[in-house]
């Protein structure tokens, strides 16, 4: 038996094992959510880029019981730079009728536009599409929806046009009782057809839910999906000496398919009063698959196969006073490239790698817990360690290697009164990394990670509002061949970080914010035998943010401010002499006025300006001055 196999058994057997020791928890649906009918128009502009933006959306509802619905979306990106300039369009539009030919039959007539043209790509992306389908919804009672629909469709690609016509549908049963459950099943499937390509979806999902009593429950969900996608390609016509030909390209057609099948399922079981269990499994089988079809022939580019197990469970005590969470997750994956492994690699030709297979697995344990000691203090733990595997059978570059991390964090939270609070945190995280191949074991190493967090907050009324701390922290870098006394590779990063942000309320109708940031940091070489470094680099950064808000009415508000930012590098190296030196390496500086307006001169119209200018100063350099503006117009129709 392969271990691949026994992984497979063992996440089925572990599958079955919670299935029948408890029962799971539904998992909440999500709902779609439209916006008003509305007209939008922006243009923004950083650095060279200048970007316009319209968009446009409308649905109405006649007296003769027509609804129709508009949306289009267009959009063009100029990017300036020296040579010349370089434009992307794009355009969407959709026509939706809809009209009722009896109380649970309606007719649905939809034209739709797709335009691309692209010159940011560095390659042939442009692209023109459009459709007119006919769709028929038909919903004999409230859970059951059935909608199947025909569509005639035009592309233009790589220069090449194609007219086709398509079928498909969607149908849905929901909330319907299976043996005391509650089901739902769910299809979407359809066909394009071209003249030298063919399009495919289908996705199937079975869903079936019973809750037994408070906060114990079962979901099951069953997915199949496939998908295939034939696009037009183009590439170099070589002669046959393997030179390329000028000015002369080859079409052909890429054809992808993909597909996904699986189940996943959640549990929760109530064990006591404050005790809960929850669990969550997966299992699921991929396939990918990409062929290049020229002349009659079939250039296999990509052929991989995949499986994926996810298992996770989660012990949740609560009470009054203090909770706790102790989780546990495991997740294999594995792809194996199905490659006819006779093929012999040509980095220039067919064939640039023969594939490899690869497997990974993911092993974790976590802890967090709360507790509160009493009015004014409480405490919080959270811990975990982690362990990645990956193996591969690349003979070439094999990375074969794993991976274990521990991360632990205390916080404390102290109220001293109602106006003032104080909340630290501190953490360690470690984290080593090992090659299992001695090809690469020398890049071997250990970070780690330290890092103590205290903030102050002081709010004595809602005109007033001071939050104020600093952070120390500190990262070391060691590999586990490196010379200990040379430390040619061990590295230390240290930075002390200061800040305060303060809102001051001037006025019922104005305020005042202002936040201030100073770091220093240092980074060199690390000695790990004596604990000391060897200093080859610092710097510090100075930044202030000051901004004005100010209400003129009921539909004016008016912002505006100033941002400043300074940088100094240093060098640091020792001299004949053994003494260190200090040297200056750059200066950075760049400061503006940034200002915001918000108009609503009624409710159906608004107006949102945002800008800043940024003036630049950087050693051995020209000063820049950039100019940022964002302008949104909204009409609400």
């Amino acid at each position: 038996m392969s271990a691949k196999t026994a992984r497979i058994i063992v996440s089925l057997i572990f599958f079955l094992f919670l299935k029948g020791f408890c029962f799971s928890q539904t998992g909440g649906q999500s709902l779609n959510q439209f916006g008003p009918n509305h007209s939008n128009l922006n243009f923004r502009r950083q650095l060279n880029i200048y970007q316009w933006i319209y968009s446009f959306s409308f649905q109405k509802r006649l007296e003769n019981k027509l609804e129709f619905k508009i949306d289009e979306a267009f959009s063009s990106t100029l990017q300036r730079i020296s040579s010349r300039d370089l434009w992307k369009d794009s355009q969407s539009l959709t026509l939706n009728f809809s009209y009722p030919l009896s109380r649970r039959i309606s007719f649905e007539p939809i034209f739709t536009s797709r335009i691309l043209s692209d010159q940011l790509a560095g390659f042939n992306n442009d692209i023109q599409f459009y459709s007119s389908s006919a769709r028929l919804n038909f919903q004999p009672s409230s859970n059951i929806r059935i909608s199947p629909r025909v569509s005639s469709k035009w592309q233009t690609q790589v220069g090449q046009s194609d007219h086709g016509f398509s079928y498909g549908g969607e149908a849905s049963v929901s909330d319907f009782d299976l043996y005391g459950y509650e089901s739902e099943i769910s299809l979407l499937g359809g066909q394009d057809f071209f003249p030298h390509r063919r399009n495919e979806d289908l996705k199937l999902r079975y869903k079936i839910a019973r809750k037994f009593y408070e906060s114990t429950a079962d979901t099951l969900i069953i997915i199949f999906d496939r998908l295939r996608r034939d696009t037009f390609g183009a590439a170099p016509i070589k002669d046959s000496m393997g030179v390329v030909r000028e000015d002369t390209m080859k079409v052909f057609v890429r054809n992808l398919t993909q597909s996904n099948r699986g189940f996943e399922n959640r549990l929760s079981y109530k064990v006591g009063s404050n005790t809960l269990f929850f669990f969550k499994n997966s299992i699921f089988s991929r396939t990918f698959r990409v062929n290049n079809l020229e002349d009659e022939t079939t250039d296999l580019r990509k052929d991989d196969s995949g499986f994926e197990s996810e298992n996770s469970a989660k012990l949740r005590i609560q009470k009054s006073n203090w909770f706790t969470d102790v989780t546990w997750n495991y997740k294999f994956r594995s792809r194996e490239d199905l490659r006819p492994r006779d093929t012999t690699p040509d980095p220039f030709g067919r064939h640039p790698s023969v594939g490899f297979d690869s497997e990974d697995i993911l092993t974790g344990l976590g802890l967090r817990s709360g507790f509160r000691v009493d009015a004014n203090d409480s405490l919080g733990i959270s811990a975990s360690v982690t362990k990645f595997q990956y193996t591969t059978s690349d003979t070439v570059t094999p990375n074969d290697h794993d991976q274990i991390k521990w991360q632990f964090t205390f916080t404390h939270s102290h109220q001293f009164s109602e106006d003032l609070r104080l909340v630290w945190r501190g953490s360690v995280f470690l984290n080593h990394f090992v090659f299992i191949s001695r090809k690469f074991s020398g890049g071997n190493n250990w970070q780690r990670f330290i890092q103590l967090k205290p903030e102050v907050v002081y709010q004595p009324s809602k005109n007033l509002s001071i939050r104020q701390g600093f952070t120390v922290r500190a990262k070391y870098q060691t590999f586990d061949f490196d010379d200990a006394e040379t430390g040619l590779r061990n590295t230390v990063n240290r930075q002390f970080i200061i800040f305060n942000k303060s809102h001051f309320a001037l006025t019922s109708k104005s305020s005042f914010e202002l936040g201030v940031n100073l770091e220093l940091a240092e980074q060199g070489r690390f000695f790990i035998n004596g604990w000391r470094q060897s200093l080859a680099l610092s710097w510090r950064n100075q930044q202030v943010n000051a901004l004005y808000k100010k209400r003129i009415g009921a539909n004016f508000h008016f912002s505006a401010g100033l941002n400043f930012f300074r940088q100094v590098r240093w060098n640091h190296k020792v001299d004949q002499e053994g003494k260190l030196k200090k040297s200056v390496r750059s200066k950075h500086t760049n400061f503006g006025p940034v200002w915001a307006v918000t108009f609503r001169p009624s409710s159906s119209l608004e107006l949102l300006f945002f800008g800043n200018i940024d003036v630049v100063h950087s050693s051995g350099r020209s000063t820049k001055q950039i100019n940022n503006f964002n302008l949104d117009l909204k009409w609400f129709l």
